[in-house]
């Protein structure tokens, strides 16, 4: 959804939005609000990217790099979320 470049497709985040909807009959709400806060960042992030091509303003460079760094730190937190729906019964 979201690629090397910080520039989010938006039919992927559409369509990653339109698949994460599902997720509740699979998961519990927790991971559903993951998910739906990850398609929000998302788009917050391509509004951002699209505004910095335009040309350049601080805020809008903040704003990405808090983004980046959110959509980086979501690999530990999306494994956390995950975990207990991944877990072999022994």
């Amino acid at each position: 959804m979201v690629n090397g470049d910080l520039q989010p497709d938006l039919k992927e985040v559409i369509k990653f939005g339109a698949d994460a909807d599902e997720v509740l009959f699979l998961f519990d709400e927790t991971i559903a609000n993951h998910l739906a806060e990850l398609v929000k960042k998302a788009l917050q992030l391509r509004a951002v990217s699209l505004t910095l091509k335009k040309g350049f303003t601080e805020a809008a460079a903040k704003e990405e790099i808090a983004l980046s760094t959110w959509f980086y730190e979501q690999f530990e937190q999306t494994r956390k979320k995950f975990a207990p729906f991944l877990r072999v019964a022994s």
